[in-house]
């Protein structure tokens, strides 16, 4: 019987690497520009700056002296400095982060340091509104303090506006507004349609022991080496002298409030009026693509890895919210759960820079479910579970949105959406998207509002498709001690509970098997290839030159010259 979400509702509704954005629409002007040039000072500040309002705008208008080219002198300690005042911050209050690898130079080269530098360290409400990052080595081999990659808070537009400024000489800069060549590293894959998808901060290895950052005071740094030429550059050295310098540690906290702001402004947009599918879409993109990829690594000798190198940290929320009871899934449901591995011997490696889900894809999809008319957490699991055993990096389950957000561009929904706001939308598209000719994959007879389909081998898709429209899907059936008929089938029908066993079962049988970091070794290595191939700001990856660069996402992100 399928559940008629329809009916129910009408009778009732995206190593830090700073970059840039989309060019942004030009507002009119009666100021005449041709090639960035303006008839003055003022024509470049109208055209480039009209209608924003945040601290790096704010900097240009009244203290940067920018000509009619977009020319002025500031490096990044002046720059950070001139940032706080505005914010009504002090100076001294700045931060910086090191991050060093070889992401900036040749293969076999010393590593070289990257910086990400904020302002107002000491107000927690402010010290996520500004981010700027010097990308470059300058001929010293030091760091470019004049070429600096940067994005600030907007309050009016309730976003992050980019920029970045460009060494012309001396102290000498150019700024360019909102410059289009990071894009696609501020708005997720490659090929993933971006329609409607915020600007984001991104710090890649955003989990301890946050490999290749700067983790001191308090952490013990990894895999970060500054090579002892560059400790006694004079940029580095001054821009890495206490207070200044600060860890990693810092830095995540800071990111993670901005994701958050980012995810609670982004969730405010079901409440619209005159509902749009291409919005609702995609607030429900996160939902079934990775937009975005963060990257965990084994703590150093110790042997423990983040449980979300195999089962999505997102599950724990939502089946907490779904009631999951005892000990059922005990383990993998821990908030701080860890895989422990044995200590590396000397003859292994340890498990780095392994693709999970990014962190602002969940903090997004949790606080959507979290929102009033917002995403029902049966739905969310129901997506979770489809091919679970690829917590990141999941075709079908990305395929699956972008199969039916291409043909809802043509095929429309016999919808008054002007009467409708967009989360009256939601449970309607999570209807349309989770329909496979036909079938559903929303249990929702009397007996059944607790049970999901559980696929656990996701080439079976089909098999699981047909079979439930033969009525012929097997229960999970587990025992008292947690043991399920389940564990050995390709799919099943499940309870909260029955699913939570299913999961626990499963990590207990990657521990247990003799080759277990060799098993992960080989499953970082493939997932490594796919974030080189579809993402592009992946970070460094040591041991990665054998990845090809054709993105094996190309079909799940299909469509996507039209929406990018």
């Amino acid at each position: 019987m399928r559940f008629n979400l329809r009916l129910t509702y009408l009778l009732l509704l995206s190593a830090v690497w700073m970059g840039c954005s989309e060019a942004s629409v030009v507002p009119e002007s009666d100021t005449t520009c041709t090639v960035g040039k303006c008839d003055g000072n003022q024509g470049w500040l109208e055209v480039n700056l009209s209608g924003r309002n945040d601290a790096i705008a704010t900097f240009l208008k009244t203290e940067s002296g920018v000509d009619e080219d977009g020319v002025f002198e500031t490096n990044l300690s002046t720059l950070q400095g001139q940032l706080a005042t505005i914010q009504g911050c002090n100076p001294a209050d700045s931060r910086n982060f090191v991050i060093s690898d070889q992401l900036l130079v040749a293969a076999g080269e010393e590593a070289f340091p990257r910086l990400v530098s904020t302002v107002c360290a000491k107000d927690a409400e402010k010290r996520w509104q500004v981010f700027l990052s010097p990308p470059e080595m300058n001929e010293d081999r030091d760091i470019d303090v004049q070429t600096i990659e940067m994005f600030a808070w907007d309050e009016d537009r309730q976003g992050f506006n980019f920029y970045k400024t460009t060494a012309e000489g001396g102290e000498t800069v150019s700024m360019e507004v909102e410059p289009d060549e990071c894009v696609r590293c501020h708005l997720g894959g490659d090929g993933l349609s971006v329609e409607h998808m915020p600007m984001l901060p991104v710090m890649n290895e955003l989990t301890q022991p946050w490999e290749h950052w700067n983790a001191a005071p308090g952490f013990d740094s990894q895999q970060h080496e500054i090579p002892e030429d560059v400790k006694d550059k004079p940029n580095y050295t001054a821009l890495t002298r206490q207070p200044w310098l600060a860890s990693a540690s810092e830095l995540e906290s800071t990111i993670r409030k901005a994701h958050e702001t980012v995810a609670n402004q982004r969730v405010r947009l079901r409440r619209k009026s005159g509902a749009s599918v291409s919005e609702t879409m995609s607030l429900l993109r996160p939902i079934f693509c990775d937009e975005q990829v963060n990257y965990v690594s084994e703590s150093g000798e110790s042997g423990q890895l983040l449980m979300n190198a195999v089962v999505d940290v997102s599950m724990r929320e939502i089946f907490s919210k779904l009631g999951v009871i005892g000990e059922a899934g005990k383990k993998w449901r821990d908030l701080n759960a860890r895989i422990r591995l044995s200590k590396v011997s000397s003859t292994e490696q340890r498990i780095s820079m392994m693709p999970v889900r990014g962190e602002s894809n969940v903090i997004y999809e949790l606080s959507l479910i979290a929102a009033a008319r917002g995403l029902e957490p049966a739905l969310a699991a129901q997506v979770r579970l489809l091919d679970w055993k690829t917590p990141v990096f999941s075709s079908l389950r990305c395929s699956l949105w972008t199969q039916t957000d291409e043909r809802l561009r043509t095929d429309r929904l016999d919808l008054d959406l002007e009467s409708l706001r967009n989360y009256d939308l939601i449970p309607i598209l999570m209807e349309e998207i989770l329909s496979i000719d036909g079938v559903s994959l929303l249990l929702q007879k009397e007996n059944e509002k607790d049970r999901f389909y559980i696929l656990n081998d996701g080439s079976q898709f089909k098999a699981l498709i047909a079979a439930i429209s033969e009525d012929s899907v097997e229960l999970a059936v587990c025992d008292e001690m947690g043991k399920c008929a389940c564990d050995d089938l390709p799919f099943c029908i499940g309870s909260v509970d029955d699913v939570a066993y299913v999961i626990e079962n499963h990590v207990e049988s990657i521990l247990a098997s003799p080759t277990v970091r060799d098993d992960l070794r080989k499953e970082r290595n493939s997932r490594v290839c796919t974030a080189k191939a579809c993402y592009s700001n992946h970070p460094f990856i040591e041991g990665s030159e054998h990845c090809g660069s054709i993105c094996p996402l190309d079909d799940a992100f299909a469509g996507r010259s039209t929406n990018n």
